[in-house]
C-alpha cells in the first residue's frame, strides 16, 4: 500500500508542478519518488525475489537516505526567506545534503559488482534475511559494514531533521507573527504536525531496522499494521504539501513590492524623528545630535506613541488581514521600525498586539451591545473567522466571549 501512495503522490505533485511551476512541489515530488523507489525495495525483499535483490538494495539504501534531505529542502523552501530564489545556495545545499546517500549508494553497487555470485547470496541469505554480520568475511563483511553505516547515518538524519526543521518553522511563525494580524491561515501548523509525524514513523522504522526487517516476513499483522500507518503518513504528508497556500515567498513579495517605499520611509522616518524631538523635548536637546536616532530607546518611544494615536483615532486595527506594512504605508515608516517600537514598548509581536486591541474592543461591544451575536462581535472586531475570535478570546481573557456575554 505505501509503495502505491507514494507513486499516486509523484504523479499528482508531478502534474502540480507543471502547471503551477512551484519549487516547492518539485522537492516534494522528488521526495514522495524516493519514497516509491524505497517502497518498491521493500515489495522485492519481502516477494524474496532474489535475481533482483542486490539492485534493490542499493535503491533502498539510497532512497532510504534520501527522503530525509529532500523532505528537508521541502520545509527550507518553505520557511527560509530567499532559499528557493537563489538557485546557486539550493544547488549547493541539495548536493551537500544528498552526497552521503549517493556514496553509500555507489560504495554498495562496486561491492556487489565485485562480488560472485555465491557471495552475494550468501550475504543477502545471511544479512538481508538473518541480520547476522559475524558469519561475513571480506567484500561481504565490507558490504555489511557499509549498511551499518547507512544506519547510523539514518538515525543521524532523523535527529537533524527535527531540530532544525523544527527550528525553521518557529522562526517563520514568528516572522509571520510580525509581520501580520491575522495569522491563522499563515502559520505551518500542518506542516510541523506533518513533520513531527514523520519523525516518529522514522523512529518506527528505525526500531524496525534493528529489529530486522526479517522479522516481518513471519508476522502478517505486523507486517499489515506497519504498511498502514506508514500508507496513512504519507497520505497526510502529500495531502499537507499540496493543500499548504502561504509560504514564505508570500512574506518575501509584500516586503519586495514594498521595498523601494520602505527605503524611502525609512529615511524620511529619520527626518522626523530629528526634528518632531526637539519639539517635544525642547531646545535643550539640540546637541544630542551624536546619538543615532535609528537605535535610540527615545525614536522607539516615540514611533510607539504614533502608533497607539492611530489605533485610538482610527481604529485600524478592526480592517481584515491587516498587515505590518499597511501600518508603514500609514505612519510613513518602515515596517522594521514598526516591529522595534511593538516589541520595545509593547514587549509583544505585531499580531499580538493588534489582537489584543480587537479583543478589548470586543469587550466594550459585548458590555454595550448585548443584542449582538457572537457573529457579529467577532466580525466588527476585524475577524474574518468565528473559530479564530474564539481562540484569541480563550487564549487573552482566559474565558470564551460567550461567557463574557451571559
Amino acid at each position: 500500500m505505501p509503495f502505491f501512495m507514494c507513486l499516486y503522490w509523484t504523479c499528482v505533485l508531478a502534474l502540480e508542478w507543471r502547471r503551477k511551476g512551484d519549487e516547492l512541489l518539485r522537492w516534494l515530488m522528488w521526495y514522495m519518488l524516493a519514497c516509491t523507489i524505497l517502497y518498491f525495495g521493500h515489495c522485492v525483499y519481502f516477494n524474496r525475489c532474489m535475481n533482483t535483490v542486490p539492485m534493490s538494495d542499493i535503491l533502498y539504501v539510497t532512497c532510504n537516505l534520501l527522503v530525509f534531505p529532500l523532505y528537508y529542502m521541502y520545509v527550507k523552501g518553505l520557511t527560509v526567506p530567499y532559499f528557493l530564489s537563489d538557485r546557486r545556495r539550493q544547488k549547493m545545499s541539495a548536493i551537500k545534503l544528498t552526497m552521503p546517500a549517493l556514496l553509500i549508494g555507489v560504495s554498495i553497487g562496486v561491492l556487489y559488482m565485485c562480488m560472485g555470485k555465491a557471495e552475494t547470496a550468501h550475504f543477502i541469505d545471511e544479512y538481508l534475511y538473518h541480520d547476522r554480520l559475524s558469519t561475513l568475511q571480506g567484500k561481504e563483511l565490507a558490504l555489511g559494514i557499509v549498511h551499518h553505516v547507512g544506519k547510523g547515518l539514518f538515525m543521524l538524519e532523523v535527529v537533524l531533521l527535527l531540530v532544525f526543521g523544527l527550528q525553521f518553522i518557529r522562526q517563520y511563525n514568528k516572522m509571520v507573527e510580525d509581520n501580520y494580524a491575522d495569522v491563522e491561515d499563515k502559520k505551518l501548523h500542518r506542516v510541523q504536525f506533518a513533520l513531527i509525524l514523520f519523525v516518529l514513523a522514522a523512529v518506527l522504522s528505525i526500531v524496525s531496522n534493528l529489529l530486522g526487517r526479517f522479522r516481518f516476513m513471519d508476522s502478517i499483522a505486523a507486517l499489515a499494521t506497519a504498511s498502514f500507518l506508514f500508507t496513512t503518513l504519507i497520505f497526510l504528508l502529500g495531502y499537507v504539501g499540496l493543500v499548504q497556500e502561504f509560504s514564505v515567498r508570500d512574506i518575501e513579495n509584500d516586503c519586495a513590492n514594498d521595498s523601494d517605499f520602505e527605503e524611502k520611509g525609512a529615511e524620511e522616518n529619520s527626518s522626523d524623528v530629528e526634528t518632531a524631538e526637539p519639539k517635544q523635548q525642547g531646545q535643550n536637546e539640540k546637541n544630542d545630535d551624536s546619538i543615532d536616532k535609528n537605535t535610540s530607546h527615545e525614536q522607539m518611544r516615540w514611533l510607539g506613541e504614533r502608533i497607539s494615536n492611530l489605533m485610538e483615532e482610527e481604529q485600524v486595527y478592526l480592517q481584515h488581514d491587516l498587515r505590518i506594512i499597511d501600518l508603514a504605508y500609514r505612519l510613513n515608516t518602515n515596517r522594521t521600525y514598526i516591529q522595534r517600537a511593538i516589541l520595545e514598548i509593547r514587549q509583544c509581536s505585531f499580531s499580538e498586539y493588534i489582537n489584543q486591541l480587537r479583543i478589548d474592543y470586543a469587550d466594550r461591544l459585548l458590555e454595550e451591545h448585548p443584542e449582538y451575536a457572537i457573529t457579529e462581535i467577532a466580525e466588527r472586531s476585524g475577524y474574518t473567522s468565528l473559530s479564530t475570535f474564539y481562540r484569541n478570546y480563550r487564549s487573552i481573557r482566559g474565558r470564551t466571549p460567550k461567557a463574557k456575554q451571559e
